[in-house]
C-alpha cells in the first residue's frame, strides 16, 4: 500500500451532441493508488457509468431538463467527487455536458 494516497477526477470538457445521439464522456482520474471504482448519481435517464472505467454512456431519454450529476471515484483510502450540469433543450435540439 501506499504511504501517502493520492486521488482526484479531472472535471471534463463541455460536450455537445444532438438529442437522440449517443453519448460517450471519459471521466479521469488520477491515482498512485490504482482506482477501485466509478459511480455516479443523478445522471439522466438512459446514461450509465462503467464502474471499471469512468466511462459515461448511452442515450438520453429525454427531450428537456436540467441535470446536476455527479461522479465519484474510490480506492482503497480515499473518494474523490466531482458534480457536473447535464442541460437539455428541446427548442435547438442539443445536450451539454457539463
Amino acid at each position: 500500500m501506499t504511504s501517502a494516497p493520492n486521488l482526484s477526477l479531472t472535471q471534463p470538457a463541455t460536450q455537445s451532441s444532438t438529442l437522440g445521439s449517443g453519448v460517450s464522456l471519459q471521466v479521469k482520474a488520477t491515482t498512485n493508488t490504482g482506482v477501485q471504482r466509478y459511480r455516479a448519481s443523478g445522471l439522466p435517464p438512459g446514461l450509465s457509468i462503467n464502474s471499471s472505467t469512468g466511462r459515461v454512456t448511452g442515450k438520453p431519454k429525454i427531450t428537456a431538463g436540467t441535470f446536476k450529476p455527479r461522479i465519484s471515484v474510490s480506492d482503497y483510502a480515499k473518494t474523490s467527487s466531482v458534480s457536473l450540469a447535464a442541460c437539455f433543450a428541446s427548442s435547438n435540439r442539443h445536450w451539454s455536458l457539463p
